[in-house]
């Protein structure tokens, strides 16, 4: 047998809208980790294909996609996702190994 839904005046409709409203907020932070992530990547791989970067240059490109990589995935971990993390992401978003190896 169900249960019905909560009321609205209800004490655990509020606790509902809550859950609602996070796992919102936790999509959207995903979202941008993710677009920070592919930009970080893209101008590294620009900047590379470019050519004449001096070695400390190269450095801070792939600190920058390193940094971003990792708050990816702590983003992806506070969602939920767990299994196969790293990989999915390095495959998704073309990471280059250099950066995976800074982690």
């Amino acid at each position: 047998m169900e249960r019905p839904a909560p009321r609205k005046d209800h004490p655990a409709h509020g606790d509902l809208e809550v859950e609602v409203a996070l796992a919102g907020e936790r999509a959207s932070a995903l979202g941008r980790a993710g677009t920070r992530l592919e930009e970080a990547v893209d101008a590294y791989r620009v900047a590379v294909a470019a050519g004449g970067l001096s070695p400390d240059q190269e450095e801070q490109l792939l600190d920058r996609v390193t940094s971003q990589l990792y708050r990816l995935l702590v983003q992806r971990e506070c969602a939920g996702a767990r299994s196969e993390n790293l990989r999915s992401i390095q495959n998704a978003y073309r990471v280059p190994d250099a950066a995976v190896r800074r982690l």
